[in-house]
């Protein structure tokens, strides 16, 4: 192969994937790699604390990988002292002599690259399919994908963590908003989350907080702040009466609305309309806010659900949208949305709380809560059954979403611990 990734090298290097009888430097010397190293997540060499001998004298140090040699001169380490304690510089091609700042000569190893290994590799990379290994990665050992997918939902609720600490931090460390905005924007999926984050951080929770037993007055800011009281829709005597109140709360209150182009209807189910889902965000404010006082009491799943469990107001019973009547139906949260709140409002906010005040016991019960929801039903869960892997509960759903948006859908094989098992195989994928 051409062009060989250096991140394969590291791989190879790492789990020592070579014939390692009778081992040279690229001048000669016989090479004995006791211990490979430790990869380095940080800034300098590859890897650290490496053991090697080369003719049969011990050398303890850090081990630098390139595909060329000549890597190490265009990346400045001869003239880095952070790279003087290489041992051993790991290339695939030998194309120059290296030193390192001093100007002593840094030895070289050539590593070899077994054809199997690399053919596992560029079926993977050229692969057209859903995900590269779809067709193969029932090869792997299940024990081996659930732990890897344990993994990668470690590394989802960290990215929510840091969501949250930043709107945190922008919002002066006030939880209570920062709940808010987060609760509000999981309102909007899947297709309305930028509004109704955008209508959050307009509005002032303790703004609300004053008017939260008027369930019609919630309404009127809501609605108000949100364009929908001074768009073009249909009008009726609620909604005048809306606007008019409305009118009455704005001076003292938010001053911005919502851009009304950014509210989607179209492909929705009625009962997601965002109209419908401002009303019900309006009898959750009314119903339990301040709400990070009753997310202290969630201690199962059921108990996020009694929580986040609302009706509309009885407006909404013969209304999707605003001046426009449709067939009595009661506008709640049902089981399905409930579980979505649950999974991207109440479980990273538990987790967050539980990281920045070290409580184990909200990081355990996050985890515990997506163990006991049932797998998402969406386009990219459904399509892992397809390729034959079922997530069985939200815990695994969440970090096969996970897998595919950071890893497969980027190609991303030699970061993924399926990829590089299927890419170390010894028989031929």
């Amino acid at each position: 192969m051409k062009h060989i990734p250096e991140k394969l090298l590291h791989i190879i290097w790492k789990n020592q994937l070579y014939d390692s009888a009778e081992l040279h430097t690229a001048d000669g010397k016989s090479l004995d790699i006791i211990h490979p190293g430790n990869i380095n997540p940080d800034a300098g060499p590859d890897f650290f604390n490496a053991r090697i001998k080369i003719n049969l004298i011990d050398w303890a140090g850090n081990v630098e990988i390139h595909v060329n040699a000549s890597d190490w001169i265009k990346h400045g380490h001869h003239q880095d002292k952070a790279y003087d304690n290489v041992i051993l510089h790991v290339v695939h091609y030998h194309d120059c002599e290296i030193t390192d700042s001093h100007n002593n000569i840094i030895p070289v190893f050539v590593l070899p690259c077994s054809f199997k290994l690399l053919n596992n590799y560029k079926k993977l990379i050229s692969s057209e399919k859903w995900v590269p290994c779809e067709d193969r990665i029932l090869k792997i050992d299940p024990v081996h994908i659930h732990h890897w997918l344990s993994n990668l939902l470690a590394e989802r609720l960290h990215e929510k963590y840091l969501r949250l600490k930043g709107i945190l931090e922008r919002t002066n460390n006030d939880w209570e908003q920062t709940v808010f905005i987060t609760i509000a924007s999981c309102y909007g999926i899947p297709i309305n989350q930028l509004p109704f984050e955008i209508l959050a951080n307009i509005l002032n929770i303790r703004h609300l907080m004053r008017i939260k037993d008027d369930l019609f007055k919630i309404e009127a800011l809501l609605f108000g702040t949100a364009g929908f009281l001074s768009s073009n829709l249909p009008s009726d005597y609620y909604t005048e009466s809306l606007l008019r109140e409305y009118l009455i709360l704005k001076p003292g209150m938010e001053k911005e609305e919502v851009p009304f182009h950014l509210w989607k209807f179209l492909r929705l189910r009625p009962g997601s309309f965002p109209t419908v889902r401002l009303a019900m965000l309006a009898s959750l404010i009314h119903k339990c806010f301040p709400i990070s006082d009753a997310m202290n009491r969630v201690k199962s799943k059921e108990d996020a659900c009694d929580l986040l469990k609302v009706r509309a107001g009885d407006y909404w019973n013969t209304h999707y949208l605003p001046g426009k009547i449709s067939p009595s139906r009661i506008k709640y949260t049902g089981r399905t949305f409930l579980d979505t709140l649950i999974i991207n409002a109440i479980v990273p906010c538990l987790f967050t709380k539980g990281k920045l005040l070290d409580k184990k016991e909200n990081t355990d019960l996050a985890l515990d809560i997506l163990e006991e929801i049932t797998e998402e039903k969406n386009e990219i869960i459904q399509a892992w059954k397809k390729v034959g892997v079922k997530a069985i509960n939200a815990f695994e759903s969440q970090a096969l979403i996970q897998l595919y948006n950071k890893y497969c859908s980027q190609k991303r094989c030699l970061d993924c611990r399926i990829g590089i098992r299927l890419i170390t195989l010894q028989t031929d994928g």
